[in-house]
């Protein structure tokens, strides 16, 4: 199992797509994500993974909900639509044989604080991650 605490020690596995690290109520420390953000990952061979997101939204009023799409490299493995709230997205992929993955990517719609005339925020934002645990499960 791999933990990555995203907006802590996390420089060894972030991608494109993140902005600066963020410090939250209740000691957490978050990152937003762009439209696209990949996550480099330990090389995983399993046939059977487990994938735990921690994520929030602060959706500003008049931007309506919209999913974010979790990939493998180039295998779409679920969607998930962030709330106010920290929630835990959890998917159980299964990988075809003779497969290695050493991404993780999260698509999504993003909405521009500055364009909304909500503040001076310049940034394009998905959504908040807080860390990502990753488990691969024996072959049955």
């Amino acid at each position: 199992t791999v933990t990555i605490d995203i907006g802590s020690l996390d420089a060894a596995y972030l991608g494109d797509g993140f902005y600066g690290k963020e410090p939250l109520a209740g000691n957490i420390t978050a990152r937003w994500t762009g439209e696209k953000a990949t996550v480099h990952l330990p090389v995983i061979t399993a046939n059977q993974v487990q994938i735990e997101v921690q994520a929030r939204i602060f959706r500003p009023e008049g931007v309506p909900e919209t999913a974010v799409t979790v990939w493998l490299d180039d295998l779409e493995v679920g969607q998930f639509t962030p709330t106010t709230e920290w929630q835990t997205y959890t998917f159980s992929v299964t990988l075809p044989p003779e497969t290695a993955v050493d991404h993780l990517i999260f698509k999504s719609t993003t909405f521009n604080p500055a364009n909304l005339q909500l503040s001076s925020d310049p940034r394009d934002l998905g959504f908040l991650i807080d860390w990502i645990r990753l488990a691969e499960q024996p072959d049955e």
